[in-house]
């Protein structure tokens, strides 16, 4: 993902030049003027491209990886700097990105911070920090820890880190130990950000849960409520199918949920047990 090219056409750009060896696609926005302007290029042996939407701001290319089908979406960030348009923008990108359960890789130049740390030397604005954190929170996305350089534009004595990658919450669950970092390159006052993935287990995956929960009455019985009820409804379909196939010949579906009912009730003598075991 490349921003700011300053390109109001591409004609005569040789793209490979980024690239490197191997095929490449790209989609582009261009520049309205000495500022913007958007490239996105991907490997089409790894990733088909099915539909892109543009916008002056950002580059939004939707498709799927071709290894497993998983559905995948990209969006190339170039944030405006007036905060009425930052709002523009990032109810624009809500609504795409609410709509779509695809992997979601958000990344680019945002032009904000998230708190005061990330900038030194040049002015923090509360505002435009507070609202940029609830969009994040709003959509679902999640940053990981930055690694390498602390901030990722330097000008003069004025450093802040206004450029990031962002994944959507499924993206984290899918691949745990996704990491990005900045790679310092002397040509450019913006640092290069690369996201790393790579295949490990960390353990069970988390679930979500509001530790206020835990102060409010019966919290335990509303639990063994639920447990009960699934338990009884369980075994009441059991008995049904049960005595549907002493009559006559099971279809395939009334098999497939005979076996799926039967599998979670030994998963729930499965999890008292270790209840048990605890106390």
């Amino acid at each position: 993902m490349l921003q700011e090219t300053q390109f109001a056409s591409l004609v005569g750009v040789d793209l490979g030049r980024f690239w490197g060896k191997g095929s490449f696609e790209f989609d582009w926005v261009g520049a309205p003027g000495r500022s913007g302007g958007l490239v996105s290029l991907w490997d089409p042996k790894r990733f088909s491209a099915s539909r892109v939407v543009k916008s002056r701001f950002f580059l939004c290319i939707h498709g799927y990886l071709k290894d497993d089908g998983k559905a995948f979406s990209l969006i190339n960030i170039y944030a405006p700097q007036k905060l009425r348009d930052k709002r523009s923008l990032c109810a624009e990108l809500e609504g795409i990105i609410v709509r779509d359960n695809a992997f979601w890789v958000v990344g680019g130049y945002f032009n904000c911070v998230r708190d005061r740390s990330e900038r030194r030397n040049s002015r923090f604005n509360a505002l435009v920090s507070n609202e940029f954190n609830d969009f994040i929170d709003k959509v679902e996305l999640h940053e990981f820890t930055l690694k390498g350089r602390k901030f990722t534009f330097v000008s003069g004595n004025k450093c802040s880190r206004i450029d990031r990658i962002l994944v959507s919450w499924n993206f984290v669950n899918e691949w745990t130990n996704a990491e990005y970092r900045a790679l310092a390159r002397e040509e450019s006052d913006h640092c290069p950000l690369v996201l790393k993935i790579e295949a490990q287990y960390f353990g069970p995956k988390h679930f979500r849960f509001f530790n206020s929960w835990l102060s409010r009455d019966r919290l335990s019985e509303v639990v063994d409520k639920v447990e009960i009820e699934e338990e009884l409804n369980l075994k009441a379909e059991l008995c049904e199918l049960d005595e549907l196939i002493d009559e006559r010949d099971s279809t395939e579906t009334e098999m497939r949920v005979l076996n799926e009912a039967k599998n979670r009730l030994r998963e729930m003598g499965d999890i008292k047990k270790k209840d048990i075991r605890q106390k």
